[in-house]
């Protein structure tokens, strides 16, 4: 009977998840061994299936705590816990772990204080963080020796080892300071020769997505809000990186943040960016080309203004006539 519920569990989850909204991030996540086996704590196996199949299956079940996925028999094997490991050519065992309740908890404010953010931001985000492990496998190194090793690569100018290793570290501990650190290695990576920069820089983006909603208040929020909003101007959304950094200064005052804002507001803020004036009229005017549309109610009774449809530079901004 266990075997079936699990079978059905693999197959119905993923329509599960289309038919409903899913939250920002997994309740669980896993981190992968390769060519290992988790030998005892069987629970019921699943034969003839897949990896994903098998990974859904031990995440939608409270007693899985790990997972042995045979790639030469496509064989599952839940288990209840890990009771040892040993070397197993063709075999992918995976260790689950729990969200931290608190950044769970938090979640719905944390979203809410990043609604500068779109939708797809945060889907793309969580697709990040489910499949890292697929994409990063972290060994039997332990997650403090894999962010040495991070740091390593970096003084010796790696910058792509320095990102994979980061990675690999996430997936055993879902660390937000380590996601804010990946953000900025995939950041400094894209600026490399030969590297797919416009790919790198959206994982960025996603990177520093996981760390903001992960982070608690103060200093490792800040600093993934500071990374955040370095990762949205570079996708081109510099108006969008004004909210990052003045949430990032709520946590705290920090002079290269209120630089940033400074710089940011400066180039991406709103504000006159020309103006005409034509003072021989009869009725004299200054014609003023805003940043972004206004709004109609925002001038005083004695300023009228009008949408300009004629020659730039005004079009299409606003006149104002005295």
């Amino acid at each position: 009977m266990r075997r079936i519920l699990f079978a059905l569990i693999a197959t119905l989850a993923p329509i599960a998840a289309t038919a409903q909204d899913r939250p920002e991030i997994p309740d669980r996540f896993i981190a992968i061994t390769p060519d290992t086996d988790f030998p005892g704590g069987d629970l019921t196996p699943l034969f003839d299936t897949t990896f994903g199949a098998c990974r859904t299956a031990c995440l939608t079940d409270s007693e899985c705590r790990a997972f042995t996925f045979n790639e030469r028999s496509d064989a599952c094997f839940p288990k209840s816990a890990v009771l040892g490991q040993e070397a197993y050519e063709g075999a992918l065992s995976a260790r689950v772990s729990e969200t931290d309740p608190a950044v769970l908890a938090g979640l719905a404010e944390r979203r809410e204080a990043l609604s500068f953010l779109r939708d797809a931001d945060f889907t793309a985000a969580r697709s990040q963080a489910e499949g890292l492990a697929l994409a990063h496998y972290f060994g039997t190194v332990s997650a403090a020796d894999l962010t040495d090793a991070a740091r390593a690569a970096d003084l010796r100018g790696d910058r792509t080892a320095a990102s994979q290793l980061t990675a690999a570290a996430i997936t055993l501990t879902d660390d937000p300071a380590l996601w804010s650190a990946y953000g900025r290695r995939l950041l400094a990576q894209s600026t490399e020769q030969n590297q797919p920069r416009s790919r790198l820089e959206r994982e960025a983006l996603q990177a520093a997505t996981n760390a903001a909603l992960r982070a608690p208040d103060g200093p490792v929020l800040a600093d993934a809000l500071d990374i955040l909003a370095g990762t949205l101007e570079e996708q081109g959304r510099g108006r969008d990186s004004i909210p990052a950094l003045r949430l990032a200064l709520v946590q705290g005052p920090r002079a290269d943040l209120e630089e940033a804002l400074d710089r940011a507001i400066g180039l991406y803020g709103f504000r006159v960016t020309d103006t005409q004036v034509d003072s021989e009229a009869a009725d004299p005017r200054i014609c003023a080309v805003f940043s972004e549309d206004l709004a109609a109610d925002s001038f005083s009774p004695t300023t009228r203004t009008s949408p300009r449809r004629s020659t730039p530079p005004c079009s299409p901004a606003f006149r104002a006539d005295r």
